[in-house]
């Protein structure tokens, strides 16, 4: 696969950076050798790699693993003020207004966050949601409480799936 400048990746396989997306910045020709420079868009950067200068090799066993990324957010919008910024930019046009009204309304709710306090007694540790308060026991904490739906802030870094 070609690594392509302003493309983002997302890291598979099974190393530590695995799920990463990274974004490429740049490519370098050194020596015969393509050179290929990054950031971390997405994922855990971790302390030791603070210094590092972001970088592989576009043949090395890394950017085998790499898998192009789509970003596939849906960006919602309030219909309501974009018709004003239609009727302040073109007052006589009507129609557009109510194409606007006859789109589709997609049944959306606000993302809660919260946190996972871990607690622990004689019978083991449990987790317990910070927005709902409901416990269960598990080894590992998810991205979300499975009574409430609230989205986790696992150790202050807001997870990406």
């Amino acid at each position: 696969m070609k690594i392509e400048v302003g493309k983002k990746y997302r890291v598979g396989g099974n190393c530590r950076y695995t799920g990463n997306v990274i974004k490429i910045t740049r490519k370098a020709d050194l020596y015969g050798r393509a050179d290929c420079y990054y950031e971390v868009v997405s994922g855990e950067v971790l302390p030791e790699d603070e210094d590092d200068d972001n970088s592989f090799l576009e043949n090395s066993p890394f950017a085998k693993i790499l898998e192009p990324y789509e970003d596939k957010t849906i960006r919602y919008i309030d219909a309501d003020k974009l018709k004003a910024v239609i009727r302040k930019s073109y007052p006589n046009d009507l129609e557009i207004l109510e194409q606007i009204d006859n789109v589709a309304v997609e049944d959306i709710q606000p993302v809660i966050h919260a946190e996972w306090e871990r607690r622990e007694t004689l019978m083991g540790s449990f987790l317990v949601c910070g927005n709902c308060g409901s416990f269960f026991f598990a080894t590992l904490e998810t991205a979300y409480c499975p009574y409430c739906g609230a989205k986790m802030n696992i150790r202050g870094v807001q997870c990406e799936l």
